[in-house]
């Protein structure tokens, strides 16, 4: 993204990650896990445009309530891959995207749990049923990308 998509000098991202994997994580060792924050900030480094990174390390239930409001034209949710986890994250994330913007849920498709509502899609499908006629599906696959439709006057 930040080598393709933010490419004006203004463009800046808020990454929110608490750095501590999550259930699928589990197969992986400890030091994997430890090493999470470390490698992303390496990653960062090596753009060249680290300036352009607001890191917030916590949960996104947490971090998302202090964003402002209305002031993104992206939201990219992928973080826990549980339903209500990540029903949560589009709720909070709804007023942080400008009308117009897009929200993209990643995992549509993923599932590590054979109980269905547990996994992305059920609280994606939740998502968009509730707000149907706030949005616009421009996307449906893996990822599924919606545009936050003008607010109604």
């Amino acid at each position: 993204m930040l080598d393709h998509i933010l490419t004006h000098e203004a463009a800046k991202v808020t990454c929110v990650d608490p750095f501590q994997g999550s259930a699928e994580h589990r197969r992986f060792d400890a030091d994997y896990v430890q090493s999470l924050e470390a490698r992303f900030d390496a990653n960062i480094a090596k753009t060249g445009a680290a300036q352009k990174v607001q890191k917030q390390v916590g949960t996104s239930q947490e971090k998302l309530r202090s964003l402002p409001l209305n002031a993104y034209d992206l939201l990219y949710i992928d973080g826990s891959h549980i339903a209500s986890d990540v029903l949560e994250d589009a709720l909070l994330g709804w007023r942080l995207v400008k009308a117009g913007g897009l929200i993209i849920f990643d995992d549509y498709g993923f599932s590590f749990d054979q109980n269905t509502q547990h996994n992305p899609k059920a609280g994606i499908d939740a998502f968009l049923t509730i707000f149907r006629d706030k949005i616009k599906i421009t996307h449906k696959s893996y990822q599924v990308f919606v545009e936050k439709l003008t607010d109604p006057a």
